[in-house]
């Protein structure tokens, strides 16, 4: 009997250790260029859960580059806007479990 008790805990264990290791969100990155592909440093990126109305705000760093990990999965909406460029907006960017969208923006002077 104990040796039965003994098994079921360690399969309660090792189940809770299992489950815990499965993603359940997805991230989108990217990189924000000029139009003459040079890199856009400080760019504002909003990203939208369209299904939740959820926002999550990102800056690209020093070599143009943004990343938005742990999102919930769904559809997504990317608006990226820089002083002295037109703003830019990709939609239909669909999340699904562990996908790892990369959605690059090149601006126009604007």
């Amino acid at each position: 009997m104990k040796k039965m008790v003994l098994v079921w805990a360690g399969l309660f264990f090792f189940a809770g250790v299992l489950g815990r290791g499965q993603v359940t969100t997805g991230t989108i990155s990217g990189t924000v260029t000029d139009s003459s592909g040079a890199v856009l440093p400080g760019a504002k990126i909003t990203i939208l859960n369209e299904e939740t109305g959820i926002t999550r705000a990102a800056t690209s760093d020093a070599v143009g580059r943004y990343s938005a990990p742990s999102l919930s999965l769904g559809n997504y909406k990317v608006t990226v806007s820089q002083e002295g460029f037109q703003t830019s907006v990709r939609s239909g960017i669909v999340l699904t479990v562990g996908r790892q969208a990369l959605v690059d923006f090149q601006l126009q002077v604007g």
